[in-house]
């Protein structure tokens, strides 16, 4: 075969575009013929390809069906549903009043407020710190790219 029509073959089975019996005609072509050193990794790939129908593994491993795996399958539902019913119930638990962590002091409640804002605030700002580097970058991009 030519070397430029080999060449257009396998430009087209690296391109996934060849039909069967071409990549059986580059199987048969790369494990009888010499190849040429540009095309030895094409060689290695069809002889690997080879080599591996001839492996043979072991047996395959048989499922026995049957009341083994119904039982499992049986304890399994059982487990997840004592499972969801259990969780469920943690969940309704009712909460008194006291576990609520309310407040009844008025002015522990407004410091306690207080505070929580200043953290909410101190929050806000870091964020509107990371804002000016947002800002410099906007003018140094609107530098280099002019907008018409």
């Amino acid at each position: 075969m030519e070397l430029n029509k080999l060449e257009s073959l396998l430009k087209r089975f690296d391109d996934g575009e060849t039909s069967l019996e071409e990549e059986k005609f580059l199987k048969e072509y790369f494990h009888l013929v010499k190849v040429p050193n540009h095309l030895k990794e094409y060689q290695l790939i069809f002889n690997f390809s080879e080599k591996e129908k001839n492996i043979h593994h072991p047996g395959k491993i048989k499922l026995k069906s049957g009341r083994k795996w119904y039982a499992i399958g049986l304890a399994a539902s059982i487990l997840i549903a004592v499972g969801i019913f259990t969780f469920q119930e943690n969940e309704q638990q009712n909460f008194s009043q006291s576990e609520l962590g309310t407040i009844e002091n008025p002015e522990e409640a407004y410091y306690k407020a207080k505070e929580t804002l200043q953290m909410v605030a101190q929050i806000m700002n870091n964020g509107k710190q990371e804002l000016v580097y947002l800002e410099e970058f906007n003018k140094t991009k609107n530098q280099i790219i002019k907008i018409k």
